[in-house]
């Protein structure tokens, strides 16, 4: 009897959100959709992470994280290009700070959204959330409080929610800004953000460290017998990656997943011929002895570009993590932010590097793969004309001030437009056309 009560307990508590989240759910979103993002909505972003980055890993005394409205406003414009049914905004005023959102939940049948508005209130005491409406209902700021604690407990452990929401000392407004002082040890700031890495890593599914890091060796050790060039084109390192995963998936009699394979050789070539930090998606990949080697990959091109070469390969990786809306708004993201003074310029040529290592990355993730990269693809990774498209004639090097004389913002028609030729001449590439 004991043991039926635990289970009439258990699915309660599973099924009991599941159910309110369904009855909750609305035929419209509450909030139309927000403007269009700029070069500086690119650079407030920017300030916001890295100041959250800041805050989370300085050893020194306790953080205070302070943010504004315009700054909070750019974050959301950024989510929002790359999630389309998600938009969110944010009020706010001396006596409280008011926030929405509209969402339309994955595997939900018909077009339904899930609508949020939230206060909180200022107080020297700790996170006051004053009221929560979730579609018609009213909850208890007390129950979602506890139902989030709940979660992150469970999620990551260690009491790290409790210690995460109890950690909230203040929060004050001053004008448009926010302030959120926190009192959270260093070793819990720590531990909240290695086990969130964690809980990326497992949700992308790029699957474990020691998979990848076979793919790093091997191509690093190929580099340094000669068998890959130091100059020229990065072509041989494709190819060579993926070639390495076809043999790997037709060992094993077929109990090796050529999907798995073939996700280590792209995070594997993420990083050593993209950029470092992108280790971070299948946790310590690069071997202790290989730290201070450097790639040899870097003086590789792409469209006889350096940098083109990393777009494309880093957008590949993004593709595989997440979907198109992700991997291509973190490269508009980095187009606008080189738009603002300083920067390097708003570049469609980054732009058409960034589509193509998308494009590449949808052909090598269908299906079909399960058996390892056909050899039909395989030929057609040893030409640059096979799969990187002809970026001539593109605009490159826009400040902000000419970005919007010419095109006036993203989703513009002058914008779609030259999009849509991009999207054309990649499309038009043979590696697509081999499928």
């Amino acid at each position: 009897m004991r043991f039926f009560l635990i289970v009439l307990f258990l699915l309660a508590l599973i099924g009991a959100p599941v159910a309110f989240v369904f009855a909750a759910l609305e035929p419209r979103p509450a909030l139309e959709k927000g403007a269009t993002v700029e070069g500086l909505d690119a650079e407030l972003a920017q300030r916001v992470l890295s100041r959250f980055s800041k805050a989370f890993s300085t050893t020194a005394g306790q953080p205070d994280i302070s943010v504004s409205e315009s700054e909070i406003d750019s974050v959301i414009l950024f989510a929002a290009r790359a999630l389309p049914v998600f938009r969110a905004q944010v009020k706010v005023a001396p006596g409280a700070i008011k926030m929405a959102a509209s969402a339309q939940p994955p595997m939900v049948p018909g077009d339904k959204w899930l609508n949020l508005e939230l206060t909180i209130a200022p107080s020297d005491a700790g996170l006051d959330i004053a009221s929560i409406r979730v579609g018609d209902f009213d909850l208890p700021p007390r129950l979602v409080v506890w139902l989030a604690t709940f979660t992150m407990n469970t999620t990551l452990g260690d009491h790290l929610g409790s210690l995460a929401f109890n950690g909230i000392e203040r929060v004050s407004v001053d004008g448009e800004n926010i302030s959120i002082g926190l009192n959270i040890s260093r070793e819990t700031r720590e531990a909240l953000f290695a086990r969130s890495k964690a809980r990326l890593r497992q949700a992308l599914s790029f699957g474990n460290a020691a998979d990848v890091r076979a793919y790093y060796v091997a191509i690093h050790e190929a580099a340094v017998a000669g068998q890959l060039p130091s100059s020229g084109s990065f072509m041989p390192y494709l190819h060579f990656a993926f070639d390495r995963a076809r043999r790997q998936s037709a060992s094993g009699d077929g109990a090796v997943d050529g999907s798995k394979e073939i996700r280590s050789a792209f995070l594997a070539l993420g990083i050593y011929c993209g950029v470092s930090p992108l280790e971070i998606l299948a946790g310590k990949v690069v071997p202790d002895n290989l730290r201070r080697e450097k790639s040899r990959c870097g003086g590789t091109t792409l469209g006889g570009r350096g940098d083109l070469r990393q777009h494309f390969v880093v957008s590949a990786v993004l593709k595989v993590a997440s979907d198109f809306g992700m991997a291509f708004t973190v490269g508009e993201f980095k187009e606008l932010l080189d738009s603002n003074k300083g920067g390097s310029g708003f570049s469609f040529d980054d732009i058409a590097a960034d589509l193509a290592g998308i494009r590449f990355a949808e052909t090598l993730s269908t299906d079909d793969m399960k058996d390892g990269v056909p050899a039909r693809l395989l030929d057609k990774m040893k030409r640059e004309d096979q799969l990187f498209p002809e970026i001539g004639g593109l605009p490159s090097g826009l400040t902000e001030a000419q970005f919007k004389s010419r095109f006036g913002a993203v989703d513009s028609d002058a914008y779609r437009a030259i999009m849509a030729d991009i999207e054309k001449r990649v499309g038009r590439l043979a590696f697509h056309a081999a499928q």
